[in-house]
């Protein structure tokens, strides 16, 4: 730090100053030499230093509110400062970015005397205002400052001496300032040290409320996420117990998260080797076909799994997402126009035998059983089979069409009832889910039945007797909510007399 005059140099400079606005040469700081600079070119009175711009109580509570964050971390290192010079006749206090004064501590005496010159709760201690000073000097400098005795631009702060630093956020603004004032007798340049200390300390604890707010508002984020995703989450522990549960886990599996906090995640999937193995070698999976057992029943779900790791890559936990395959086969199906898009009344037309059909069809909707439908090509069967639906309970279902006579004989099993990974030669990695899965909930239209091989009819009639299915190359039996609409253009009547 430059060395300081503290003699009547000092004065004599000042005075001179004064007299003819400029600096004559001694040995004066060059920041005191700029700060009077411009105190005297805001023609500010040298032989003043009252503060005359006080914000008025309701100017100076919306002032603290809006500053209590930067008065509630400072104000305890205040008072381990007030707490040293405690009987010396010196002041702490705060202000903010822009030099109002937001906290005073101090002596009784050396508050009194503060008030001579207005310098309260409210007051701005600027440059502009009350001249050379170290709070205002060191908002125009952004240093650490200490002003003594007659380096003061106004002569009634010349029995004062005083400290300040500023307070800086993240992104190197200045929020506020530190200061310390006493009798100009008491200068000590560790005063300034001591400001500069608590205000380090100020930042860093600035720094540690910035981050928390942000990890609040990261966690805040997270959470929301968790509770609103469409899928159901679940957050397991290192021992494969479950940790949190989002609201959609909480549906599928019967249970509050409370309840389910605890218990093992195990006991609701099956074949859970790939949760042990997420947990033991950190394995990701996803899209495995697993069965889930909650409290409200047993659904075929589609599971992932992904390790939580820590920094030092140690696996710390998982994170299971699965959903219903019913679920996502209907979002499938709506996606890809898997669809009826007509109803009874697109069926226009006075002729008696179709007016007469339509009222056997709407009858025919409303109840569980399959149907035929019989007709010659192009008289609409089709039309039929989507009015059908949608006048059913099933109308909110799928809607999955098949033309049984374009479909080749060695296809055609394969895409009523899918196939798993390696069925056979050409098949699709991975698998493929099958017409009667895919309208599982909903209708399957077959067209053209009376094209379906014998050998395939014998599936077929499985699948409808017994509601359930067996992919090819697959030993799972997977049970199917199905109602088959069919339709030819033959008399079948005829064609098993043949």
């Amino acid at each position: 730090m430059e060395k300081q005059l503290q003699t009547e140099d000092t004065l004599c400079l000042w005075e001179q100053f004064i007299q003819s606005g400029r600096i004559k040469d001694g040995n004066l700081r060059p920041l005191v030499a700029d700060s009077w600079q411009r105190c005297y070119n805001y023609r500010l009175d040298p032989y003043d230093g009252k503060c005359y711009k006080i914000l008025t109580k309701s100017e100076l509570k919306q002032n603290l509110k809006k500053n209590s964050e930067l008065i509630n971390t400072a104000l305890p290192l205040m008072e381990e400062l007030y707490r040293y010079v405690a009987g010396s006749g010196f002041l702490v206090m705060l202000t903010d970015n822009r030099g109002f004064v937001l906290e005073l501590l101090g002596d009784q005496n050396a508050i009194e005397n503060a008030k001579q010159i207005n310098f309260v709760k409210g007051a701005s201690w600027t440059e502009e205002q009350v001249g050379t000073n170290a709070i205002g000097t060191a908002l125009e400098e952004k240093i650490p400052v200490q002003i003594n005795s007659y380096e003061h631009y106004c002569k009634l702060h010349h029995v004062w001496t005083c400290s300040a630093a500023p307070i800086f956020n993240d992104q190197g603004k200045i929020i506020g300032i530190l200061n310390m004032s006493g009798p100009s007798r008491e200068t000590h340049k560790h005063t300034l040290g001591m400001v500069v200390s608590a205000v380090t300390a100020i930042m860093y604890q600035m720094r540690i409320i910035a981050k928390n707010r942000e990890i609040n508002t990261v966690n805040k984020q997270m959470r929301n996420v968790f509770n609103t995703i469409s899928d159901g989450v679940i957050i397991v522990d290192p021992d494969g117990t479950i940790g949190q549960i989002n609201p959609v886990a909480e549906g599928l599996l019967g249970l509050s998260s409370r309840e389910a906090k605890g218990k093992s995640c195990e006991l609701f999937f099956s074949e859970s080797k790939w949760i042990r193995d997420t947990l033991r070698l950190g394995q990701e999976f996803n899209y495995l076909e697993v069965t889930l057992r909650g409290n409200t029943g047993i659904n075929n779900c589609l599971v992932s799994s992904n390790p939580i790791l820590n920094e030092k890559g140690q696996v710390t936990g998982a994170v299971v997402i699965f959903n219903p395959i019913k679920k996502i086969r209907n979002l499938v199906n709506r996606l890809s126009g898997a669809h009826a898009s007509f109803s009874f009344q697109d069926i226009i037309g006075q002729n008696h035998q179709l007016l007469a059909a339509v009222q056997t069809a709407t009858l025919a909707a409303d109840k569980r059983s399959n149907i035929l439908l019989q007709g010659e090509s192009g008289t609409g069967k089709e039309l039929f089979a989507q009015a059908i639906h949608n006048a059913s309970p099933r109308r909110h279902g799928p809607f999955i069409a098949i033309n049984c006579g374009a479909i080749p004989r060695e296809l055609l099993g394969s895409e009523l009832f899918g196939y798993v990974d390696g069925a056979f030669t050409g098949a699709r990695r991975g698998g493929r889910t099958g017409k009667f899965e895919l309208a599982s909930g909903g209708t399957l239209f077959l067209d053209e039945i009376a094209e379906m091989p014998l050998g395939k009819q014998v599936s077929l009639l499985r699948a409808v007797q017994e509601k359930e299915i067996t992919r090819i190359g697959d030993d799972k039996v997977t049970p199917v909510d199905v109602r088959i609409i069919c339709a030819t253009n033959k008399d079948l009547k005829a064609e098993v007399e043949k």
